[in-house]
């Protein structure tokens, strides 16, 4: 029996939690631990609603090609915590004072070395059994744990083949237990702790060799302008492989070589003319491609090889098995440019490229990417305006360059109408107002959607030092967005996130913003901290201003009306 299986949302756990008290009617064990004169169907839902609000829970459903739920999945980690049980004796009634006491010895063999799943996997109707879709489902949750590198522990559970006998299997009767899915409640068995996942980062020297012009900050050099060098310089980049280094965090890393990309991949997205206008330019140097984005001499060859970083980064965490996450230090950025000029220091659009790199070429179908870039990602969202296969979140400073792109009301067009979400924050919004934007609107946005890959425009200009922008992040800021963000891709993804560097201005603190990004992307803590936090003291750096609530709730607010 064909079927789609998908995570359950929230709204959804009572249905879920009635459905597979259905699967459990004749189980044993609640017929024990349920008082007799009391509704035992009624009891099971409520126990399992406390399962599925527990903290750490995830649950999908197989569904058939009419949407109906024929099947459905929970699972929890080891370390659950241990309150849920006053819940579940809540729920089950007298007889399960003991209840705690009771799983701890039933899992008392259980290796503890690590975070693991326990699993369970229900198809409640006797005339689907043997149809393949408890299968469906473990096959599913399965793979979906080897992608995040966690083991997991399976006990088999049979009270329609068995009456309620639990039997610890070998993971070598992984055959066997696919088969003891077709109906009835699973617990799959323990295996060893799969590879460890890593982090790539891809760099390359000649990065640092793009010049994108003379002049200080944005314009040229003359009249009363005295050069001092472009903002967009080579430091901040240089800087961030260089704390790196410094802090050994670079050796924990996977290096991966960037490949230049083709004419054909670069035309992905833009014209020949445009291609070929940067070639020729690139022969003098100096000139404008567009708009803000100066050709240096020799950044044809460079801009390709940023491209073919981004490229890189996502067909390694898509095809590697030992990595599912990447940070891509390319230089120079994209996320301005548009399909027929470079735009703000862009070139080649590197994400947009990457990202149709990844449907056209590795299967990919949907895709997110997440612009926290202080400046709004135009060229991404020209791109994808009219796509439904990838949905594209923007967190900007409102009003700032490109002036009048980014508005609430843009939310895509045709086909792509809803799946461009635009948040223009106020000027001085901070750690505590990017965090609430991701609760509110960026976080329920993904789950919605469910991803297969998610990529992040990952400007830090939107730091507190930055001189192009006026926003107030710290490294905190960073770091909980990153967070936030891997936690969506391990639960939809299959743990796919590449972070694409794209502006980020201030030399002395980019390093550390990124820092932060990139121990949260690989898991590895170092003792690098942020030595500039201590003249944030006295800001509103990490505070929800009324007024900057009002603007998210009011960007919320016109999201869900339409």
């Amino acid at each position: 029996m064909d079927v789609t299986v998908r995570a359950i949302k929230a709204e959804e756990i009572d249905k879920i939690a009635s459905f597979i008290a259905t699967g459990y009617a004749d189980d044993i064990f609640f017929k024990w631990c349920v008082d007799h004169d009391k509704d035992q169907h009624k009891i099971v839902t409520e126990y399992y609603k406390v399962y599925l609000n527990a903290k750490g829970c995830m649950a999908h459903v197989a569904e058939n090609n009419s949407g109906e739920i024929v099947g459905a999945t929970v699972w929890l980690p080891h370390d659950v915590d241990a309150g849920i049980y006053d819940g579940i004796n809540k729920a089950v009634g007298t007889h399960a004072g003991n209840f705690q006491e009771v799983a701890d010895k039933s899992h008392a063999n259980e290796p503890t070395n690590g975070p693991f799943y326990q699993l369970v996997a229900v198809v409640t109707d006797k005339k689907l059994r043997g149809q393949g879709i408890g299968a469906a489902l473990l096959k599913h949750q399965i793979d979906y744990l080897d992608g995040l590198g966690i083991p997991t522990y399976l006990e088999a559970s049979t009270p329609y083949y068995g009456g309620g006998v639990y039997g610890k299997f070998g993971y070598k009767y992984f055959g066997m237990l696919m088969k003891f899915a077709e109906g009835i409640v699973l617990y799959p068995l323990y295996r060893p702790a799969l590879k460890e996942k890593k982090t790539a980062f891809i760099w390359d020297e000649s990065y640092f060799w793009h010049s994108a012009g003379d002049g200080a900050l944005f314009e040229p050099a003359g009249g009363y302008v005295q050069e001092l060098g472009p903002v967009e310089s080579p430091e901040s980049k240089r800087r961030i492989k260089n704390l790196l280094e410094r802090s050994g965090l670079i050796k924990q890393l996977v290096q991966v070589e960037p490949i230049p990309a083709t004419w054909e991949q670069l035309q992905y997205f833009h014209t020949k003319r445009h291609i070929e206008a940067v070639k020729e330019m690139s022969k003098v140097g100096g000139i404008d491609c567009g708009f803000y984005a100066i050709v240096g001499r020799g950044s044809y060859e460079i801009a390709k090889l940023a491209t073919g970083g981004a490229i890189q980064a996502v067909k390694t965490v898509v095809e590697s098995d030992t990595i599912n996450t990447a940070y891509a230090l390319t230089r120079p950025p994209g996320h301005h440019a548009e399909t027929d000029r470079g735009v703000g220091f862009c070139i080649f659009n590197n994400i947009v490229v990457a990202a149709k790199y990844a449907q056209k070429e590795l299967g990919i179908k949907k895709i997110a990417i997440i612009d926290w870039d202080a400046h709004h990602g135009n060229g991404t969202e020209d791109a994808f305006y009219e796509d439904d296969s990838v949905l594209f979140i923007s967190l900007h400073q409102d009003n700032l360059e490109p002036i009048g792109r980014g508005k609430k009301e843009d939310i895509g067009k045709g086909k792509g109408e809803g799946f461009t979400i635009n948040i223009p924050l106020y000027a001085a919004s901070g750690d505590a107002v990017y965090k609430y934007a991701f609760e509110q609107i960026v976080i329920p946005a993904i789950e919605n959607f469910e991803p297969e890959l998610i990529l992040i425009s990952a400007g830090q200009d939107a730091s507190i030092y930055d001189p192009l922008a006026r926003m107030m992040l710290s490294t905190e800021g960073y770091r909980y967005m990153t967070k936030a963000t891997k936690e969506l891709a391990d639960k939809y993804a299959k743990g796919r996130l590449v972070a694409l560097h794209e502006g980020g201005y201030c030399p002395t603190y980019v390093p550390f913003c990124t820092h932060a990004i990139i121990e949260e992307l690989s898991g590895i803590a170092t003792d690098v901290g942020d030595p500039f936090i201590f003249d944030m003291k006295g800001t509103t750096y990490n505070e929800l201003l009324p007024h900057q609530k009002e603007r998210v709730d009011e960007i919320k607010k016109y999201l869900n009306e339409y």
